[in-house]
């Protein structure tokens, strides 16, 4: 059997699965393959064997090479449906790639595929995307909540399972020994907003809720280092949040811009006192169970 793994070339969503599943698995068996391209910080994937990237070739390339690598596996396991028009018409069109497919649902693939833009173009690719889903007969989700908004969205599967995301135990290593830790001395109380730049986090709602504070001791840490969906491209929500923030705030707002390597971020959060998010659907687990971790306080919706 082959199982060939569609999935992000990114170290920070994607390096934990795949170390496990060569400590687990044959590594013939499975092969990982990243469609869009895979920048230098994630490269270090390759060297897990039987990762494969497509970055020396045209988009058109891209494409016959993947459709043929589907053609080969038995199985496809698709890491979020995280794709371009472009990608999901080519599952459109070949029904015998869905069928033979497995979708790990990651939160956005399910919740926030659909464009919002009027005309023909975003009524299309809502239908492919929707008829994609929908016709893949097995579904992982990470929660029982995702798994009853699947079933409400898209109704029955031939097999649909629950199953937590792994976190890496290096997560676990590097906070457990902070959990002790002590208050700081400038008694600074750290409030962390959201955790990406979606729109769906409800950013600028979270931040008017702490106004209330902004004379405390406080300082808002707002990463917003990825997240760029079609509604950020159109109304420039980043700068709109960063924009809000300073003038809200001033100096008590740090937006952060840059993805940061996985131990500095964890320092990041363990730094943290308190997270504050706005989605009104499963996200940013990672970053609330590591914030628990280390005794953290953590807010959701009440919905």
């Amino acid at each position: 059997m082959l199982y060939l793994h569609i999935c992000m070339p990114s170290k920070r969503m994607m390096e934990t699965f795949i170390s496990m599943t060569r400590k687990s698995m044959p590594q013939d068996e499975h092969k990982f393959i990243f469609w869009d391209t895979c920048y230098e910080n994630d490269l270090c994937l390759l060297d897990y064997g039987n990762v494969a990237a497509l970055n020396n070739y045209s988009i058109k390339k891209r494409r016959k090479i993947m459709y043929e690598e589907f053609k080969k596996a038995d199985v496809l396991v698709w890491h979020g449906l995280i794709l371009s028009g472009r990608q999901i018409l080519m599952l459109y069109l070949n029904p015998s790639f869905c069928k033979k497919s497995v979708w790990i649902v990651h939160g956005i693939d399910m919740y926030n595929y659909v464009r919002n833009s009027k005309g023909f173009k975003s009524s299309f690719l809502n239908h492919i995307n929707y008829s994609v889903r929908k016709s893949m007969p097995y579904v992982v989700c990470l929660t029982e909540d995702d798994a009853k908004i699947y079933k409400s969205k898209f109704g029955s599967c031939k097999q649909l399972y629950v199953i937590p995301k792994p976190i890496s135990a290096d997560v676990f290593e590097q906070f457990l020994p902070l959990r002790n830790a002590k208050d700081r001395l400038n008694n600074q109380l750290y409030i962390q907003v959201a955790h990406n730049a979606y729109t769906f986090n409800n950013h600028i709602p979270v931040m008017k809720s702490l106004l209330k504070f902004k004379d405390e001791n406080i300082k808002l840490v707002i990463p917003l280092s990825y997240g760029n969906d079609w509604v950020n491209a159109q109304n420039n929500y980043i700068n709109e949040v960063i924009k809000f923030a300073k003038s809200a705030f001033s100096n008590k707002a740090e937006c952060i811009n840059k993805l940061m390597p996985q131990d500095e971020y964890n320092n990041l959060l363990w730094n943290v006192d308190v997270g504050v998010f706005g989605a009104t659907r499963q996200n940013a687990m990672g970053n609330i169970l590591r914030l628990l971790l280390v005794g953290n306080k953590v807010f959701l919706p009440s919905d």
